[in-house]
């Protein structure tokens, strides 16, 4: 559905389709307030990214940027909750394949070169795995470790607002590439279960290659 948008919006204005690929940083995070018995800590992970985009062209200003991309992103992550009478901690690492669809409502160009674009990205759940411990405690019961399973642990569908900042270097006259960075900021919550309210921040480090037919 999302290609055929994408095919439609081709025909009815000028346009610049591209394809971009490259590695992303992802880190978890949180809110939480490090007080009481409550600790989370968050490590980073590596992952990549590929992609079509389209720019909706009207009078030589962008109207609308569209992408549709793959994403595959990690992180570890320690959440430790508890009190007096009871302890509770998870560790684990997470690995997410997602696909994306972006629409860039805000869009600049500047001295014909550069490009800043801002808007918002919806995600749907392709695959995931967890590899992690959930251990427990508490009063008049022992110390339990069990091995979490590897999976069931993500929404479906998530939301974010993603930002790009991109230079055009013209090869020819109709072939450009394009160095860019993305940086996304999830606005859902990244897990379901005994994980709070964990969300995503993502660095991306890509370069597009672009077709240009007007």
């Amino acid at each position: 559905m999302a290609i055929l948008v994408l095919i439609n919006l081709n025909n009815l204005f000028s346009q610049n389709p591209d394809f971009f690929i490259g590695p992303n940083i992802n880190l978890f995070h949180d809110y939480h307030k490090q007080e009481g018995h409550y600790l989370s800590s968050y490590f980073s992970g590596e992952g990549f990214t590929a992609g079509l985009g389209l720019d909706i062209v009207k009078k030589d200003r962008i109207k609308l940027r569209i992408t549709l991309q793959f994403d595959h992103y990690q992180g570890k992550l320690d959440i430790t909750n508890g009190g007096l009478s009871y302890y509770d901690k998870i560790s684990g690492k997470a690995n997410k394949s997602i696909i994306s669809l972006s629409l860039y409502t805000f869009n600049f160009r500047i001295l014909k070169k550069m490009y800043v674009n801002f808007g918002m990205v919806f995600s749907g759940l392709i695959d995931e795995s967890f590899i992690g411990t959930h251990t427990k405690w508490s009063m008049n019961n022992p110390n339990t470790t069990d091995t979490l399973p590897g999976n069931k642990y993500s929404p479906k569908f998530n939301i974010g607002c993603q930002g790009r900042l991109a230079y055009d270097f013209e090869l020819t006259n109709s072939i450009i590439i394009s160095p860019q960075y993305m940086y996304y900021y999830g606005i859902s919550n990244e897990f379901t279960k005994n994980l709070l309210d964990a969300k995503s921040m993502r660095h991306y480090f890509c370069i597009g290659f672009k077709k240009k037919f007007n």
